[in-house]
């Protein structure tokens, strides 16, 4: 009888045995489940089902999660761009617990961008620019957070899930990110005016708006419009301007070189997205000349012409000429011929009034017709910025379609970059028929630093056109 007793214990005790073992393996992978739950819920931020493991509320943890603020969207928003950066994996090797399958722990790695490596100290204009350095970043944050869970009737619940705090150190986070485009806007100058900030009798007006503080950072781009008596009367082309500008330039001019009209004019910037900037005006008047008293005179004799020829114009004695204060040598194309200040051809541009800002002009000979070249000097030098000069350029080609368009004329724009002597200009290429009579024509800002010209091009045939544009070398 001892023994069947006996052996009855010892059943028991194999029974006990096998069965806490299988609670503490079925244990282990509740803990590994309840682990990935939480690993899902906290990548997705998703307090509602982290709260389904974690054996009491968290109200801090749910604030944080949210990822939140009283900051700007854009804070609020890189945020976002961090936490989505977030992975995880669940360690299983990690796993110890107790022999009832009571108590266990286990631990989650998780990895996100190292975002300090790349936003400490720094300025982005924009959401997209840090969204831009977070996706370049290659460094990593790695922490390892283990998991405390318990049995608690049936279920497995961790008991220290504010551990998922330190995965959020980003939480309240602020980011230095680029003020709305006006608040880096200062004054607007307009050179030339008077004490009354008008001028008087002019072709042209000449402004630039100052960008202050942070704004010196920004690139901008941008454009502008001129109004007259409520009007607008010029839209100007987009400006890509370079990157830290201390001002960005605007400009205005009639098409034919005339006095502007009295009035006042406004001149305002956007930004491409039509966002405004800043707007100014200045007055343009003219000078009344009192209207003498007639008297007899003798009756005049034939004019000798109008007009005057631009002091610094060239007439070169060789084939070829370096444009003045720059590397660039202009070669005479075959067929063409320099014409000196006394050609008839020139005479008749004087005459025209078309000479003032005439810097040097060749036209062809018998053999290729009424091809011709010219070069227009607008004094874009002594440190006039690279925008500055393509703002006249602008302005030549808005004038240049004006008139196509008023006279009726049919014609093509498109824009071309041309490989010359070692840099890459733009030119404005122009087909248009006159008169049943195909031309090309070509308008192209050349130049470096210190000095831009634009220069004209008529010919017969695109071939030619291209021929003439790149008609050039460098001085060595």
């Amino acid at each position: 009888m001892r023994r069947n007793t006996r052996a009855v214990a010892i059943l028991l005790c194999a029974s006990f045995a096998l069965s806490t073992c299988s609670c503490s393996g079925k244990f282990q992978n509740s803990v590994e489940d309840a682990a990935e739950a939480i690993g899902k819920a906290v990548v997705a931020r998703d307090y509602k089902k982290l709260m389904k493991v974690a054996d009491k509320e968290d109200e801090d943890l749910e604030g944080i999660l949210g990822l939140s603020s009283d900051s700007s969207e854009e804070a609020d928003q890189a945020r976002e761009i961090i936490a989505s950066t977030l992975t995880y994996e669940v360690d299983p090797d990690s796993y110890d617990g107790d022999f009832m399958g009571k108590e266990g722990c286990i631990d989650v790695i998780f990895e996100y961008v190292d975002y300090e490596s790349v936003t400490e100290d720094v300025f982005f204009p924009d959401i997209n620019a840090f969204e831009q350095a977070i996706e370049d970043c290659k460094d990593t944050v790695e922490v390892r957070i283990t998991f405390d869970f318990i049995s608690d009737g049936g279920k497995t619940l961790c008991t220290n899930i504010s551990e998922v705090e330190d995965l959020f150190p980003y939480s309240s986070e602020e980011f230095e990110f680029a003020q709305e485009r006006s608040s880096y806007a200062g004054d607007i100058t307009f050179f030339g005016v008077d004490s009354t900030n008008a001028l008087n009798d002019t072709s042209d007006i000449q402004c630039e708006l100052a960008i202050t503080g942070d704004g010196q950072q920004l690139q901008w781009d941008y454009y502008w419009t001129v109004e007259l008596d409520g009007n607008v009367i010029y839209t100007s082309n987009d400006v890509i301007d370079a990157e830290d500008p201390t001002s960005l330039a605007a400009y205005y001019s009639s098409n034919d070189g005339e006095i502007l009209p009295d009035g006042i004019y406004v001149f305002t910037y956007y930004t491409l997205d039509d966002e405004m900037i800043a707007t100014g005006s200045v007055i343009v008047s003219h000078t009344v000349t009192p209207t003498p008293t007639p008297v007899p005179t003798a009756a005049p004799s034939a004019p000798s012409g109008s007009g005057t020829l631009n002091e610094g114009y060239i007439y070169p004695d060789s084939d070829n000429v370096q444009l003045p204060d720059t590397d660039l040598v202009f070669l005479l194309p075959e067929g063409m011929e320099f014409r000196a200040a006394d050609d008839p051809e020139i005479q008749a541009l004087t005459q025209q009034g078309l000479a003032e800002y005439l810097l040097l002009y060749c036209s062809g000979d018998a053999s290729i017709g009424d091809n011709i070249i010219y070069f227009c000097d607008f004094d874009l030098t002594g440190g006039v910025r690279t925008s500055a000069a393509q703002i006249v350029f602008d302005t030549v080609i808005s004038g240049e379609e004006t008139f196509l368009q008023d006279n009726g004329y049919e014609y093509t724009l498109e824009y071309t970059d041309y490989e010359v002597a070692g840099n890459t200009f733009t030119a404005a290429n122009f087909d248009v028929t006159m008169l049943g009579t195909d031309v090309c024509f070509s308008y192209m800002l050349v130049g470096d630093s210190d000095a831009f010209y634009v220069m004209v091009v008529v010919a017969g045939t695109p071939e030619e056109r291209d021929a003439y544009l790149t008609s050039y070398d460098v001085v060595e």
